[in-house]
């Protein structure tokens, strides 16, 4: 019989089948990615092309994920796997797409596409077998080159390196489009000699759609450049006139330039503009390989083990997914599936690590060495807080993937207890230490110089001041914590700020993009090392301002040096601050797709560490777009969205604010007017009564019953009157 077997995994003989059908999807992709890309020199403006470019996401996956099956049969073409992998992990860390990349980018996955050759290769000792093994070595070499131009490429995009760096940009993609052709054609040529004949009107008829392809690229970059040209005229036509390099080495043509494009030109971008485009390639590799160290780390570790561990699931259970041997049994011994509730895996914490030290002390006459850790687990109260270090997405649930990720980033030496119970409670270790925020915002009006220099640096600090302080955390040294866990926790604080002041050296304490700070925090979670991050930035600041202030103090301008680590520190804080801010805003997209109150979610979230992110709202957004206009001149378009994403969180908070007063204010009415009504009540009866006994005081008393009927008919009035206007107050931008 066959087809698929009970539990869904193809039979043995059907690998080959599995490929071609992969095979013919790849070719697919490719063919519709081409017929896209060929409908760009039909656009009239640049925006209208680079929504084409916009629209292409993900573009390498099903490459990838040929080539993973191929190699899973024929482990020669690993080398190629791992570069691609990488390529494509890195890929995705940027916000943005550009037309030339996308299309170099589609020639390189045309050339990778190729490797199906090794389907023909016998084995080592075919004749063609060492030449193949050259052949995607420099392949894979060359999309390593790539992955490094595309991450430079990233890093420097505002507009005057855009424009200053142009016709550099344009060889480099040149050359990297005719080297991947050069792969595709040794790889073709192979194809030639092996090919069946099965196969032969399918390689006449791609060998002519690569033709085609290839006058198309030409045609597409050269509309792209023309594009780019009209839409910045009197800046090309000034470069055009004095020279990109000649504009680079001069300040004042330099200032000129940046005012034609509304751009702040800093000494971070006049030292850069002024190296050799060669040695800035070279330079950037350095910090390009911190990141795929990282990816390689992460990324095929689970390519390896991918298809054993699926196998496993279907056969035995769910748990065969999980890694950790302890949450393994804990998986199995729960019969869960794929996910679980949050507080369902705490409590089953606490259950399991229970018994088992139980057993421990009974057996050994001592207590386990994690003994105090089933106290935390223990209390509800920390359920929350643990689960969110786990759940990336926000969801309530942690799947089996999401655990292993944890797991994995346990600390060596440390057991699965301690790393869950170490996130008990949110971690305040990194706060900024007192003397460095003193000295800071000391120095915010120690440098009121006449210089644009010094205007500049309190500009920066001004701004800097309400990012980096903004948690206002709770002070928690006297709270009770068990001794094992504050030796736990400083081992912790140690290693993650040596871990990231190690990635921020590499990176020269400079952070481009959302790419960079993922690379430094190793994680795609800003939100689990920001505080670090801004801890050790802080520190680096501190130090810079002395130097500064001190230069100052005895009659100097700032240092060159000095100015520009500033700026580079302060362009860090503003990059690792939206990509908190658009992190916090996916889970918040989460919460509410969920149904959830936001407040109360970011109120609780890491043990309330950032419950101030809608109430500080308005003062971050202004200090953010103060710190834009000091370094860029004006808030970059890949910053506006997120600007405005908080302008309305910042509208809606106060809204909410506002209902939750009107409520109260209700509420205060209600019972106000229940005063009054049993007043009333009790008024009559006394009346009646004195009425009955022809009393005097009838006329005093009744003069007061009708004193509280006007109250009682004012405060109705008021009620009604002041839920409406309160609700406009809400609607109000300011």
């Amino acid at each position: 019989m066959t087809g698929t077997n009970s539990l869904g995994a193809p039979p043995k003989d059907s690998k080959e089948e599995h490929l071609d059908r992969l095979q013919e999807d790849v070719e697919h992709s490719l063919k519709l990615l081409a017929e896209h890309l060929a409908t760009i020199p039909a656009k009239r403006t640049l925006g209208e092309a680079q929504k084409v470019a916009d629209e292409i996401i993900n573009i390498g996956d099903d490459v990838l994920k040929f080539v993973e099956v191929l190699t899973a049969m024929h482990p020669t073409a690993q080398i190629v796997l791992g570069a691609l992998a990488v390529f494509v992990r890195v890929y995705k860390l940027h916000s943005g797409n550009d037309i030339g990349i996308v299309v170099v980018h589609k020639h390189m996955l045309d050339a990778v596409t190729c490797i199906r050759i090794l389907r023909e290769i016998e084995g080592p000792d075919d004749e063609l077998f060492k030449l193949l093994q050259v052949t995607l070595e420099e392949m894979a070499s060359t999309i390593k080159a790539f992955g490094t131009y595309v991450d430079a490429y990233h890093a420097y995009w505002q507009r005057p390196y855009k424009l200053l760096l142009a016709h550099h940009n344009h060889e480099k993609l040149k050359h990297l489009l005719e080297t991947f052709e050069e792969h595709r054609a040794a790889l073709q040529r192979m194809l030639d000699v092996r090919i069946a004949k099965r196969t032969h009107s399918q390689l006449e008829s791609l060998s002519a759609a690569m033709a085609g392809i290839k006058v198309n690229t030409e045609r597409i970059l050269a509309h792209v450049a023309k594009l780019e040209r009209n839409e910045h005229p009197e800046a090309t036509d000034f470069i055009s006139k004095h020279g990109a390099d000649e504009i680079a080495k001069d300040d004042g043509l330099l200032a000129t330039l940046g005012a034609l494009l509304n751009e702040k030109i800093t000494q971070t971008m006049k030292e850069t503009l002024r190296r050799d485009f060669s040695e800035l390639l070279d330079a950037h590799s350095r910090h390009f390989d911190m990141k795929v160290e990282h990816a390689e780390s992460t990324l095929l570790v689970a390519i390896d083990s991918c298809q054993s561990r699926l196998s496993r699931q279907m056969s035995k259970g769910h748990h065969e997914l999980i890694d950790n041997s302890e949450i393994k049994s804990i998986w199995e011994d729960n019969h869960w599936q794929s996910s679980v509730k949050c507080s369902v895996f705490v409590e089953a914490l606490h259950v399991y690590y229970d018994a088992r030290f139980r057993k421990h002390y009974q057996e050994n006459s001592m207590l386990h060495q994690d003994a105090w850790t089933v106290d935390i687990f223990a209390r509800a109260t920390y359920h929350s807080a643990i689960g969110d270090m786990v759940d990336q997405d926000g969801s309530d649930l942690i799947s089996a993937s999401e655990m292993n990720w944890f797991s994995a980033a346990c600390p060596e030496g440390w057991s699965a207890a301690q790393w869950f119970a170490l996130y008990y409670r949110r971690i305040e270790e990194f706060t900024i230490d007192k003397d460095i925020e003193d000295g800071i915002r000391g120095h915010t009006h120690a440098g009121n110089g006449k210089s644009d220099d010094w205007q500049t640096l309190h500009d920066i600090m001004e701004s800097l001041g309400y990012l980096l302080y903004v948690q206002d955390i709770d002070d928690l040294s006297e709270a009770k914590v068990p001794y094992e866990l504050r030796v736990l926790q400083e081992k912790y604080r140690e290693r993650e700020i040596k871990a990231i002041t190690d990635r921020l050296e590499k990176l020269d304490y400079h952070l481009k993009n959302d790419s960079d700070v993922a690379a430094v925090a190793g994680s795609r979670r800003p939100e689990l090392h920001v505080m670090c991050l801004f801890y050790v930035l802080a520190q680096r600041l501190h130090d810079a301002i002395k130097s500064s202030l001190h230069a100052h103090l005895v009659g100097w301008h700032p240092h060159i040096s000095d100015l520009r680590q500033i700026e580079d520190i302060a362009q860090s804080c503003l990059v690792a601050f939206f990509a908190f801010q658009a992190r916090m805003q996916e889970l918040m997209r989460g919460w509410r797709s969920q149904g959830r109150n936001i407040d109360l979610q970011i109120d609780r979230y890491a043990d309330g560490l950032f419950r101030n992110v809608r109430h500080e709202g308005p003062r971050c957004r202004n200090a953010a777009e103060t710190l834009c206009r000091v370094l860029f001149h004006e808030t970059p378009s890949r910053y506006r969205k997120l600007i405005d994403v908080m302008i309305r969180s910042s509208q809606a908070q106060q809204l909410n604010d506002l209902v939750v007063q009107v409520a109260a204010l209700s509420e205060t009415v209600e019972r106000l007017k229940q005063l009054l009504s049993d007043q009333h009540e009790r008024g009559s009866k006394r009346t009646e009564l004195l009425d009955n006994d022809r009393d005097p005081k009838h006329t005093y008393i009744g003069d007061g019953h009708t004193q509280a009927g006007g109250y009682k008919r004012k405060l109705d009035k008021a009620a009604v009157q002041a839920v409406p206007a309160l609700v406009r107050l809400g609607e109000s931008p300011h």
